[in-house]
């Protein structure tokens, strides 16, 4: 192939061919090509020379135009720029014209292609200049390697080739903004140190260094971490920006930097994980994430409630074994009896490893969860907690009132017996003790007087006995008189003194008569003392005639109540479980001897009665419980029977109505010999007939009767005799039945209970004159 070169050296050797043949072929050649004479003066140039150079229609340059001209020529139509480092001056001096032979300039024309210009000097002394498009000139090495460097610039992706010694080689453009953008007086040149320039970033402010970090701890690490070859290494920068880099080995010892921009991937997890957040926190039930290696993601707000005690506050990427352990270590969790802390640990974490369902967790402040672990597709741990608390508490509030429902079927059951039973023992009593206490004081002789007194003593224990055994047996509204302690214990000591007789304890009582009155439910707070002087018995079931119980009552000026004590010498109440005594079904006792429910039953009497039912005990020394009771001082509560219903000054008139024939004989023999007339008769249609046929002062009647029960009677009667209806009091032996306290409670009808007492009897016939007023 012939070359320019060669064609100069022809025409300057041959006369054979003329000017415009050369010029013919030049004009052939694919290269544009210029011809400057050995002063530099300007000869002739081919078609593709100005086209390269200057757009169409510009003028060739004229035959001796000076170089410099021809060079300013085509520099001023605008038409040519520089390549990067070309500057204007240097383009405007050298486009186009003879340069130093094998010196080589660069630079683009206005279709965007890159010119390369060389000179060559001919035989005669003369310069070839000649043009060619860059890509046709470079060797197919050169292109690829410009291919490859172009391809660099076009990645996203920030990268730096380093040498063997750590100097910068390349960088491309992605990397610089991302490293420079805000400092691009900082970027590194070519053989630059690279820690150099690490140091002058972390310097400037670049990296977003962690407070736990210093400068130069921060700059080993980052070079440490980029050392290692494959490795990803995520930094943060001042600006929020997050980048991850990874270093990679080359051929030749040095090496290959990738760095992405995360910047807009972490905002959107960011965004995402705000969202899941959002969303769990919504949830009600604990939840909590740890990922495949174990490490803590997040939580929601419920499960940061539910380790509020302990004080905990993983944050994310914290070791899960370590905070279980923490939590075990602190002592939160309730662990079995005789399991140690290690132990506890290591089933807990082999229930979470093996996905464990509902599996029961108890904490120190009293609540209990169901913890469940579940797999997630990535493999880590979430871990569901259901609290169970409230639903146990329902359980066993559950179980108290299926407790509760069946000791009072027990007890109705118990109450219809005892019912019938004291109705029966009622009668008999009522005889007994009617016609003793009329004996007392009419017999002279002493030994007979003596024992005439003690038959009525014991025809009114065994009387207050019944109706003590009936009161516990049978529930009823509370009902508030004023009473004395002293008398309520006294009774309570009648009912339970047997059985501590037998076991032999003995039983001492130092009861203050001074001791005001309170207000309460007499049989209610009967049951009260009763069941603490059993549950003192039993205390002392192994001391047996080394037992004591002491009852006393006294004052408390201070808190103006009246105070009773029942104090035993037995074992006493381990501390750790005084504070529970008082919860329903809580019992020492064993299975079959005790449900739990006195105590709690005697607390909630007291409870409502204003009042206050306490403990203090000894282990070794034995047990005091406490009943304090607002005392009540006003005197003529005591005497208000006496001050509305004087003792009748005259002779009255007594209707007397009972099935019972000994008994109704008994009321008519107490009243006469009080100085009334008396009629009675053993059936109630007789005596609404006698009613009817005369009126009555007082009408005293049975209200249990196989013929007609008391409210039938009374209603019968105040059809028949509206007058004699206001002037009835009733004697009863079952005033603890439903319907009865509805009849009386409805009627307001006075009534006494049997076995019958002369005092009460007499009082009766006060009230109803009183209601009669």
């Amino acid at each position: 192939m012939t070359t320019a070169q060669d064609m100069a050296t022809c025409v300057e050797g041959s006369s054979q061919i003329d000017v415009t043949q050369f010029e013919d072929l030049l004009n052939a050649m694919d290269e544009g090509v210029a011809l400057f004479d050995i002063d530099g003066s300007f000869l002739l140039c081919n078609d593709k020379y100005m086209e390269m150079l200057a757009p169409s229609g510009h003028p060739r340059p004229a035959e001796g135009t000076s170089s410099q001209q021809v060079a300013l020529g085509f520099f001023g139509t605008g038409y040519l720029q520089p390549v990067d480092g070309m500057d204007e001056a240097m383009l405007s001096r050298s486009v186009g014209v003879p340069t130093d032979p094998g010196q080589v300039f660069e630079f683009r024309n206005a279709d965007g292609c890159t010119i390369a210009a060389t000179t060559k000097i001919t035989l005669g002394g003369r310069a070839l200049v000649r043009l060619q498009f860059l890509e046709e000139a470079k060797t197919p090495d050169q292109s690829a390697r410009d291919m490859l460097l172009d391809a660099f610039q076009a990645l996203d992706e920030g990268l730096v080739l380093c040498d063997e010694n750590m100097r910068f080689v390349f960088a491309n453009t992605a990397w610089k903004n991302m490293m420079y953008g805000a400092r691009p007086h900082l970027t590194p040149e070519p053989g630059d140190e690279v820690v150099e320039k690490v140091i002058e970033l972390v310097k400037d402010g670049f990296y977003d260094i962690p407070a736990d970090q210093s400068q130069e701890d921060y700059i080993n690490w980052l070079m440490t971490e980029m050392s290692q070859h494959g490795k990803q290494v995520e930094i943060r920068t001042a600006e929020g920006k997050h980048y991850v880099g990874a270093s990679h080995l080359t051929a030749y010892g040095g090496s290959l930097l990738f760095v992405r921009d995360l910047t807009n991937q972490r905002r959107a997890e960011a965004t995402r994980l705000e969202a899941v957040n959002g969303a769990i926190d919504a949830v009600d039930y604990p939840l909590v994430l740890f990922d495949a290696d174990e490490k803590f993601v997040l939580a929601n707000k419920a499960w940061y409630a539910m380790i509020e005690p302990t004080g905990l506050d993983p944050q994310p990427g914290d070791p899960g074994n370590e905070f279980f352990w923490s939590i075990v270590d602190s002592d939160y969790y309730l662990r079995p009896e005789g399991m140690s802390k290690e132990d506890y640990f290591a089933a807990g974490m082999a229930l979470i490893y093996n996905y464990g369902r509902e599996f029961p967790l108890q904490t120190s402040d009293g609540r209990v969860f169901l913890g469940s672990s579940n797999v997630t597709a990535l493999g880590g741990f979430l871990l569901s907690y259901r609290e169970i608390t409230e639903q146990i508490r329902a359980e066993a509030e559950l179980e108290q009132q299926r407790e509760v429902a069946h000791q009072n079927e027990k007890l109705s059951a118990l109450g219809e017996l005892l019912a019938g039973v004291a109705h029966e023992l009622n009668n008999p009593l009522s005889v007994i003790f009617g016609y003793s206490q009329m004996l007392q004081g009419k017999v002279s002789d002493p030994v007979l007087s003596e024992r005439i007194d003690l038959m009525c003593q014991s025809a009114e224990r065994a009387g207050k006995i019944v109706k003590t055994f009936l009161a516990m047996a049978r529930q009823r509204p509370t009902r508030i008189d004023i009473c004395s302690l002293n008398d309520v214990v006294a009774t309570a000591l009648e009912v339970s003194g047997y059985s501590l007789k037998t076991n032999g304890t003995v039983v001492e009582t130092d009861l203050d008569a001074t001791a005001p009155p309170i207000a309460g439910d007499f049989d209610q707070l009967a049951q009260v003392f009763s069941n603490l002087i059993v549950n003192a018995g039993h205390a002392l079931h192994e001391q047996r005639e080394e037992g004591r119980i002491l009852v006393r009552s006294y004052h408390d000026v201070d808190e103006n109540r009246t105070v009773v004590e029942i104090r035993d010498n037995g074992p006493g109440i381990p501390a750790d479980i005084q504070n529970r005594v008082f919860e329903p079904f809580f019992t020492t006792k064993e299975v079959g001897e005790g449900t739990g429910v006195g105590l709690a039953f005697s607390h909630k009497i007291i409870e409502g009665h204003e009042g206050e039912l306490s403990l203090r005990s000894v282990p070794g020394e034995g047990t005091s419980f406490y009943v304090k009771l607002n005392a009540v001082h006003d005197d003529n509560t005591r005497n208000e029977l006496d001050r509305l219903a004087p003792t009748p000054s005259k002779s009255l008139s007594c209707l007397v109505v009972d099935d019972e024939a000994g008994v109704a004989q008994l009321l008519s023999d107490i009243l006469t010999d009080e100085g009334h007339s008396v009629e009675m008769t053993t059936t109630p249609r007789k005596a609404l007939h006698m009613a009817e046929a005369r009126e009555f002062d007082v009408i005293l009647s049975d209200f249990k009767m196989p013929d007609m029960d008391g409210e039938a009677f009374y209603e019968a009667l105040r059809l028949i005799s509206p007058n004699s209806a206001n002037r009835v009091g009733f004697i009863t032996g079952d005033a603890l039945s439903e319907n009865v306290r509805e009849f009386f409670a409805r009627s307001k009808r006075p009534y006494i209970e049997k076995p019958i007492i002369k005092r009460e009897l007499l009082t009766l016939i006060r009230l109803v004159l009183y209601e009669l007023e």
